[in-house]
This record gives C-alpha cells, structure tokens and sequence, in this order.
C-alpha cells in the first residue's frame, strides 16, 4: 500500500491548495479548544486516523480543517450533497468520498480503509445527519468497523453550536485504540457495540469540557 506523500504533490492539488487557505481562516475563523486531560497533543494526529465529531451546521468541517490544517483530510459526504455535477468534481478534488446513507456503503467503506492504510486522516460524522439539538444523536457503526480494519485510532471531537460574534468551542479527546477490544481478526458486532458506547461516552465527556 502506497503511504501518503509529505508536502505536496500534483495529485492532491486542490486539496493542498485548501489547506494553505485554511492558514489563512486562522487569521479570522478562531476556535476555543479544550483538550481532554489538558493534552493538547490530542491534536498532533501522526499516521492514519479516523475523526469523528458530532455534526451541528455545514461549517463543522471547516471547523477541523482549520484545527488540523497540518494535514490533509479525507471526508465522508453524503450522496445528497455531492449529486450536481460541478459540486462533486470539486469535492472528489478536495478529497472527499460520496458515501449513500441509506444503505450499508461497502464501496464507500473500502475506499475509506484504503484512505486510512495510505495514512490519511478520515474524518467522519457518525451520527449520520446534523443534529442541532443539545443531544449526541446514536452513532452509526462504520467508523467503527473501518478503523478496526486499517488498524488505526479513532480521535473524537465535540463542536459547540455557533454563537453569534462568538468563537467556536472544539474538544479534543485522546485517541481510542480500537484494537483493545477486539479479540481476533475481525470484530465481532458485539465488540463493535462495545466500542460504539465507549466512543459515544467519550464524545459526551468532550461536551462537559464546553459546557
């Protein structure tokens, strides 16, 4: 498996290009970060992960681009956002994989574990649609299952709602070691639940950091 090249290269043109302009949103889109037992190394993401956040407005992946302008990002967009020609021509150039909600996505999956292999950073929103409620809607198990596969950590954030005039509050929690509680090769779905409660406790544990 080809592992990701550093700096930047003809073939992630567009995607870098959107990097060095997240420098630039740095000047005037500030976050407020916490950090999960104060470590602000939670952010220093090295190898392949999986991000996962709740998802209140559009403007959530603007938020973790500009927190982790370091590195180039893979997102997971649904099939609704990415249906106009133009707008997924230029979503496939930043990086992103159309993924049909509805259904078990296997293609989009493996292009996932193949994006994490590569050593890339996937960021996914697991509750499957914006959520504006207080709430952390159920998660949906494919981060799951594609971090366990690549073998790699899944890193949560929590973003706060948009305060007008306000600065966005982002928290950073330490990354989960899949692989811990996984006993053979694959998961197995209750393995799979197990890790899912633990994610879902540990995105509830970010939010009391904002709250």
């Amino acid at each position: 498996m080809r592992k990701e090249k550093k700096g930047y290269s003809l073939r992630k043109f567009a995607g870098d290009i959107a990097r060095v302009c997240g420098m630039f949103f740095l000047l005037f889109y500030q976050t407020k970060k916490y950090y999960e037992n104060g470590k602000k190394s939670n952010l220093l993401i090295k190898g392949g992960a999986v991000v996962i956040s709740n998802h209140r407005t559009f403007k959530d992946p603007i938020v973790i681009s500009v927190a982790l302008w370091r590195r180039r990002l893979r997102y997971f967009v649904a099939e609704s956002v990415m249906n106009k020609p133009f707008r997924s021509t230029l979503m496939r150039g930043l990086g992103c994989i159309r993924i049909d909600r509805n259904i078990f996505d296997f293609e989009a999956v493996k292009k996932g574990i193949e994006v994490l292999k590569n050593d890339e950073l996937l960021v996914v929103f697991p509750e499957g649609a914006l959520n504006k409620t207080n709430d952390i809607a159920p998660f949906k198990s494919g981060c799951i299952l594609m971090a366990a596969m690549a073998k790699v950590p899944i890193t949560p954030f929590y973003i706060d709602e948009a305060h007008k005039g306000k600065k966005r509050k982002v928290a950073i929690g330490e990354p989960i070691d899949c692989q811990k509680y996984i006993a053979g090769r694959m998961p197995t779905g209750k393995e799979i639940e197990q890790i899912g409660r633990v994610l879902y406790e540990k995105e509830n544990i970010l939010k009391s950091l904002i709250d």
